[in-house]
């Protein structure tokens, strides 16, 4: 149910519980009026004061309940959103296989990477369909800078996204997350903005993205959550703010220190007890606020071809 569903339940709930108690405290006033009952030294019998006092309890009691669940249910389906997000990007992550960067001009491609086992995809051949994509159907491709548009190549999606004299080309098993064609989006931007103005005349050299060749990976691993390939290590800050850690945090981060492969999928593994859902929520928020990083050092996943 959306937040602003939920919301207007709970409101009209606590009208009728509202209404409800105003017409209980009428309905007493009337008897009291009406009553024939005689009244110790004209005063209301003890009896009645303890019905209203037990009505006001069970009132009270209703209010407080109908808050209190209220709110826990917005905590539990704001915690249902986040890992729906996190899930999202973790799926599409793990199933991107290849990033290609072309001239549009020239159709060649500049930097490529590859993911675990490389694709069998001859570069040459990808250029040459992208062009036919591009001669029958230009919109296919989006012409609109940071336009993100899909086409199926063999058994991939191919996600695209251009800006400038670049068209960036993400190949993975399944439709990408819609914050990861956003993110791809932005890096084809800065992609355009750092080396636009230096391929106007291009002469076909790759020799300027090899001169950058790491800063382009961390800035596409960075953007793209790439980093979930690589083992995790803690940050000075993380090991700083320690002790006024959550329990699973601590277990996430001993695990870390204790670990020779501290990788998501490995920690989501051995600590599986825990939680899925919870498990990745905490990761995701410990990497957010740079208590642990990624350690693109410890191994290459990735092969970069010019």
């Amino acid at each position: 149910m959306p937040v602003d569903s939920r919301k207007k339940s709970f409101n009209l709930k606590m009208l009728c519980l509202i209404l409800i108690t105003l017409f209980s405290l009428n309905v007493i006033h009337q008897a009291f009026s009406n009553s024939t009952i005689p009244q110790s030294n004209g005063g209301v019998p003890f009896y009645i004061y303890i019905i209203i006092a037990v009505i006001i309890v069970i009132l009270i009691g209703g209010y407080a309940y109908l808050y209190l669940r209220g709110k826990r249910m917005k905590v539990l389906s704001e915690k249902k959103d986040i890992y729906r997000h996190i899930d999202s990007i973790y799926r599409s992550v793990i199933s991107i296989k290849k990033i290609m960067i072309v001239h549009i001009e020239t159709s060649l491609p500049i930097y490529e990477m590859d993911f675990g086992s490389e694709i069998a995809v001859d570069p040459s051949l990808i250029s040459g369909f992208l062009q036919a994509v591009s001669t029958i159907g230009g919109e296919m491709i989006g012409r609109d800078d940071g336009g993100v548009k899909r086409i199926d190549y063999q058994n991939f999606t191919v996600t695209s996204t251009q800006s400038g004299n670049f068209i960036i080309h993400t190949f993975s098993d399944v439709e990408l997350y819609e914050l990861i064609e956003d993110r791809l989006s932005e890096i084809a931007k800065w992609f355009s903005l750092m080396f636009g103005s230096l391929v106007e005349d291009w002469d076909g050299s790759t020799e300027i993205f090899r001169l950058n060749k790491e800063g382009i990976k961390e800035k596409i691993m960075g953007d793209i959550f790439l980093w979930l390939f690589y083992p995790l290590v803690i940050t000075t800050k993380g090991e700083e703010n320690l002790e006024n850690m959550e329990a699973l945090e601590k277990k996430i981060f001993k695990f870390i220190q204790e670990s020779d492969s501290s990788t998501i999928s490995r920690i989501l593994d051995i600590l599986d007890d825990l939680g899925l859902d919870e498990t990745l929520i905490v990761l995701f928020d410990l990497v957010d606020k740079g208590y642990i990083k990624p350690n693109y050092g410890a191994y290459d996943i990735v092969t970069i071809r010019f």
